[in-house]
């Protein structure tokens, strides 16, 4: 089966909730014969505070339903609606999730599975494992990941132990199982599903970029739509097909987990997307102004610099290496384009020559001519790399304290603190507004 990477949340929801608002959504639709106008649906999820107009379509087809023109229940949702217990109901959402896609289930259980030599983690720390070499699914974006998480953990399988992520009972129940999922035979199936679709694409006419289910159509744009509806993105592709479901069975089963808290430390909870309006974000409906700092929040753009923030996966301390020295150019250059500058320091390989394989500065200079032009603006961050270096070797656990400090401010501070040793400047601001901007960090403001 293709794999779904794009899990969308339930909006203004804790993820213990999850399972009753899912409830009610079922019951609402199955209440009205299984379907009801769009219009009329979006008022009942607004009145409710759950509908997000941006991503109410993507987390329609993500229960299983139809989205437009009417609201229509799919086979999941008379399924869960049968479920008598919320022990039944978690399982059948832990099922369900789990079909959508099987490689992070398989690959973050094991890393959780501390008889079976994993341990507990943090997001950031299982994101890191998702987006390695050693992950054969496809690629998934932090926000994405941390909502795939949300649904685990309203399924009771993982839940938090202290501050980290760990496999709950139900979860550890699953281990036989999980261990015996072929990886291989995972992606010669996908590539078996490809080659057929693609020989049937001739034959087959062009596919509705929405995922419903089997058997329904895909229905027709809704002409009598309010300016609002008219705005609304087109659907995007869909990921995956909607996975073959059966309900769980009555058994003895697992024992019953209390549903996973919001402790506050669950920072995935927080991820959101932007709204038009600069420096806003949508936070329960309203609008919420970002929090101030000495410096707005600036449009950055990585590939402008030769970076890739995938290198933060592999080397998180180098990757802030690299963007400390950004941070001191693009604050002290004084309106000088210093992006030249940069991306030529970037392709000598200076900053991974000198953190990684420990050369001393002054010999990976020596004979260098690349510089000479721009001698001021080495010099301007000569401190910085020496400095911060130092700071990096020194606090193996740095990239994941920034990851989950929980404020703006508290990040601000310790890059402050850290790497540019509580110098006066504007700097640090740059730095963590550039890794939020990157979605490096999960920003609870902006």
């Amino acid at each position: 089966m293709a794999q779904r990477t794009v899990f969308p949340a339930i909006p203004n929801t804790a993820e213990a909730a999850y399972p009753s608002v899912m409830q009610a959504i079922f019951s609402e639709l199955a209440r009205q014969d299984g379907s009801i106008p769009f219009k009329k649906f979006r008022s009942w999820m607004k009145e409710r505070n759950v509908y997000n107009k941006e991503e109410y379509e993507e987390l329609m087809h993500f229960l299983g339903c139809t989205p437009k023109p009417d609201a229509m229940l799919g086979d999941f949702g008379g399924k869960f609606l049968s479920c008598d217990t919320l022990e039944k109901q978690q399982t059948a959402l832990y099922m369900w999730v789990n079909a959508w896609n099987q490689f992070l289930t398989k690959y973050v259980f094991e890393a959780l599975d501390v008889d079976g030599g994993g341990r507990l983690h943090s997001t950031h720390e299982l994101y890191r494992l998702i987006t390695s070499y050693v992950y054969a699914g496809e690629y998934v974006t932090l926000p994405n990941f941390q909502n795939w998480i949300k649904w685990m953990a309203a399924s009771g399988y993982i839940k938090y132990i202290g501050i980290r992520w760990g496999l709950s009972e139900s979860g550890k129940a699953e281990m036989k199982t999980i261990r015996n999922v072929d990886v291989d035979e995972l992606l010669e199936d996908e590539e078996d599903e490809r080659a057929e679709a693609e020989a049937a694409e001739g034959d087959a006419a062009p596919a509705t970029p929405t995922i419903d289910p089997p058997g329904s159509s895909a229905p027709a744009a809704d002409d009598d739509d309010t300016p609002e509806d008219e705005e609304d993105l087109p659907d995007m592709p869909p990921e995956a097909p909607i996975p073959v479901w059966e309900p769980p069975e009555e058994e003895d089963g697992h024992e019953e987990d209390e549903p996973a808290p919001e402790p506050e430390a669950a920072k995935p909870a927080k991820a959101k997307k932007k709204t038009k309006a600069k420096g806003k974000t949508k936070a329960k409906g309203k609008t919420k102004a970002a929090p101030s700092t000495s410096q707005k929040p600036h449009a950055f753009d990585p590939a402008e610099l030769g970076l890739d923030p995938k290198e933060y996966n592999a080397n998180p301390r180098l990757f802030l290496l690299k963007m400390t020295v950004a941070a001191r150019l693009a604050t002290s250059a004084g309106g000088r384009d210093w992006r030249p500058f940069y991306r030529e320091l970037s392709s000598q390989n200076l900053l991974t020559r000198y953190f990684v394989e420990g050369r001393a500065l002054e010999d990976l200079l020596a004979d260098a001519a690349w510089f000479s032009p721009c001698a001021d603006l080495l010099n301007a961050v000569v401190v910085d790399i020496m400095r911060a270096g130092a700071a990096l070797k020194a606090r193996k656990d740095i990239a994941t304290t920034l990851e989950e400090a929980g404020d703006v401010g508290g990040v601000v501070w310790m890059v402050h603190d850290h790497l540019f040793d509580r110098e006066a400047c504007g700097a640090p601001f740059w730095l963590v507004q550039s890794m939020y901007a990157m979605k490096l960090w999960d920003n609870p403001g902006f």
